[in-house]
């Protein structure tokens, strides 16, 4: 059976629950299999800490493994080009969540474009893994998704509104795909319907390798964010000003939370963010303050 054996301690259960490829797995006697999308029939487990094990698809590559299970993106190594008063922050969130890494899937990208869409204003684990879950079972390719197929799934808006999001993904975006800068892509994005900075944010995180330095301003890394001052912002973003500019252009990018984050932390912004979701949903929103490992620099406890 091939096997990966690591350096360091690996957390797989927790590089996978935030990332948006989530769904795309189910979890049977401790594999991870993955059960939607490219590679379908890969299975993956942690026997130990440092040794991670895979089957299921021949001849796949240890790099395609290593993105899958996020073990690809070291946070470690971008520390060292953080300002020393961030990175003492960094470095307590590096020892609060070791092993995390990010979990991506550069290879079933329409897949993940609907995983992101399902999740605006619900439940992720409640409700969009089961959504992604139910297409591939009754639909299989979510090119030819229709209406009425979506709405024996649910009657929710999003299964409503997700045809006519995929037909612009396929139409206007899918041929874009590694021929643009992912920043871009990004305001590309956003000319879709009922697709925001929030949406085309997460996808480009989690769907490549080049756009760590994005960081999704959700309701989670707001929280976050102020509660241990790792960034001082005023607004987490403007939906009519990220369809205009890039970035590095936007007028009131001075006091935007997505751009501060990528500006002060560089490559680690959206694995900060991702780890900020796990904070709040898992410890802060249940008020777990005795657990926590990061209370030192909390401005609630």
């Amino acid at each position: 059976m091939p096997t990966i054996r690591l350096d360091k301690p690996y957390d797989l259960d927790m590089s996978l629950y935030p990332s948006f490829t989530y769904p795309l797995y189910s979890i049977i006697d401790g594999w991870y299999v993955k059960i939607v999308g490219a590679y379908s029939g890969l299975r993956f487990k942690l026997y130990e800490p440092k040794i991670l094990r895979f089957e299921g698809v021949s001849a796949l590559s240890e790099d395609i493994v290593s993105e899958l299970t996020g073990l690809w993106f070291d946070p470690y190594e971008y520390v060292s080009k953080l300002s020393s008063s961030r990175a003492s922050r960094v470095w307590l969130l590096l020892e609060a969540y070791e092993g995390v890494g990010l979990a991506i899937d550069p290879y079933s990208r329409l897949w993940l474009f609907v995983s992101v869409a399902l999740s605006r204003h619900t439940d992720f684990h409640l409700n969009t893994v089961r959504w992604v879950r139910m297409i591939s079972e009754s639909i299989g390719d979510p090119r030819y998704a229709r209406i009425e197929q979506l709405s024996m799934i649910s009657r929710s808006f999003h299964l409503a509104q997700l045809p006519l999001q995929i037909q612009f993904y396929i139409e206007k975006i899918e041929y874009l795909e590694d021929r643009i800068d992912p920043s871009i892509l990004r305001v590309k994005l956003q000319e879709g319907p009922w697709i925001g900075p929030k949406t085309a944010t997460s996808y480009l995180l989690f769907s490549r390798r080049d756009a760590t330095y994005m960081a999704s301003s959700d309701i989670h890394f707001q929280r976050i964010s102020r509660r241990l001052g790792l960034i001082d912002w005023s607004i987490s973003w403007n939906p009519y000003m990220c369809r205009r500019y890039l970035c590095v252009d936007c007028p009131i990018h001075g006091g935007c939370l997505h751009w501060l984050a990528r500006r002060d932390y560089g490559l680690l912004a959206g694995w900060i963010q991702t780890v900020a979701y796990i904070q709040d949903k898992l410890l802060c929103r249940s008020r777990l303050c005795s657990r926590c490992r990061v209370r030192s620099i909390c401005s609630e406890t």
